[in-house]
């Protein structure tokens, strides 16, 4: 069933800090080409309405204080007045209230809610609209949006942090419908408290390219690891850089990507250039060309982890730490390799797993997992579920997995 589909966003391509936006710009240009029409509200600088063929954009400014995918940072008062309006912000529920009057919606969903905060789910209700949450982050849980501290991933979330998102909490009873990127970060927010009311799923996000065969063998000797995405303490990238440079793996780490400069810096004084080559930020088919596995070595619990369905779909094996989302992507011995992180030599018996195993076999497999990925598997995953929350809000919708598909 085609609907009149309100997405609302607070941030949105061109305009990207992670993978949330490229997930949600994806999601919105597939429920238009499946024949829903769709209208994403989201901000920017200046105000402006623009159509791409499939979605038509809104971009509105800031309705909290600031915007933060251009002032990220200020002071701690400025900051603390920031997180409070993204619990309740009644300038922007006004914002969210006028689009929806006008573009009459038959379903809101609401992803990226930096920003908008929790207006797009006050508004709906008061207006009587269904509204679906995609949960991408710890957003709604933690100020920092990651759960991790210390080097170390919070159990239980502390009392700053229950302090300063209570709204969100609250505001979650009005959601009709959630998603999780992955059944753990769903999981995370439904036994908290979260989402009280709302019919629950989790649904990967989508990738958009797969290649049609796998490989059949390596394409460097010896072969090459990848690494893809920011370069930050959380993501692990220093155990790597360290393992690679002491000379102990038969083969080359290659990094594609960047970060706080002193971090960086830090990083390639670590690195032994005979083993590690740093690209900077590149497409990662640029890299997934280069390499023979990618490495996943995250040491927070990570959403969902869209390297690693891109690598898939390119039919490269995957390695990758037992964190968060990670388990639920890799099949391990068939597509790819787990370790645990915060165990000595678990990596390095992972790479060795690896390079013992049928690369082709791998290849194959890899490729074959990465369909549960494809957009039009997860774009009718996404129009069923909106379908099954919107047709009847006290209908009961089986949870936990309801449109994940096997192999």
């Amino acid at each position: 069933m085609t609907q009149r589909v309100l997405v609302v966003s607070g941030n949105y391509p061109p305009h990207v800090v992670g993978g949330g936006e490229i997930a949600t710009q994806i999601l919105a240009a597939g429920l238009a080409e499946a024949g829903s029409t769709v209208h994403v509200l989201t901000i920017a600088t200046e105000k402006d309405l623009r159509n791409d063929g499939r979605v038509t954009v809104e971009s509105v400014r800031s309705p909290n204080i600031y915007w933060r995918f251009t002032h990220p940072s200020g002071s701690l008062a400025a900051k603390a007045a920031w997180q409070a309006l993204d619990n309740y912000n009644p300038r922007a529920v006004a914002v969210v209230s006028k689009t929806i009057r006008r573009f009459k919606p038959d379903v809101i969903l609401t992803s990226v809610l930096e920003n908008f905060g929790t207006a797009g789910w006050i508004a709906a209700r008061r207006l009587g609209i269904p509204v679906v949450d995609i949960i991408h982050s710890y957003y709604l849980q933690c100020i920092k949006g990651s759960r991790f501290r210390k080097g170390r991933n919070c159990e239980s979330r502390c009392i700053g942090c229950r302090l300063a998102t209570i709204g969100k909490k609250y505001h979650s009873g009005h959601v009709d419908g959630a998603i999780g990127v992955s059944r753990h970060i769903l999981e995370a927010h439904v036994s908290d408290g979260y989402f009280a009311r709302a019919h629950t799923t989790y649904i990967y996000n989508a990738i958009e390219r797969r290649v049609e065969h796998p490989r059949t063998g390596y394409r460097s000797s010896p072969p090459s690891f990848g690494y893809l995405g920011k370069l930050l303490p959380t993501k692990g990238i220093e155990h790597l850089v360290r393992a690679f440079s002491s000379g102990a793996i038969n083969g080359r780490l290659v990094v594609a990507g960047d970060g706080e400069p002193s971090f960086e810096q830090s990083l390639r004084a670590q690195a032994d250039p005979e083993f590690v080559e740093f690209l900077g930020w590149i497409k990662p088919s640029t890299l997934f060309d280069r390499i023979d596995f990618l490495v996943f070595p995250s040491v927070w619990n990570e959403p969902f982890g869209r390297g690693i369905a891109e690598a898939m779909a390119c039919g490269i094996p995957v390695i990758g730490a037992t964190r968060g989302g990670i388990p639920e992507l890799i099949e391990q011995s068939r597509n790819g390799f787990l370790y645990d992180p915060g165990i000595a030599g678990q990596f390095e018996e992972a790479v060795g797993s690896a390079l013992a195993a049928d690369y082709s076999a791998l290849s194959r497999n890899a490729l074959k997992r990465s369909e549960i990925f494809s957009k039009p598997v997860i774009i009718r995953q996404l129009a069923e579920f909106l379908t099954a929350v919107t047709s009847s809000k006290s209908t009961a919708i089986p949870t936990r997995g309801l449109l994940v598909p096997t192999d």
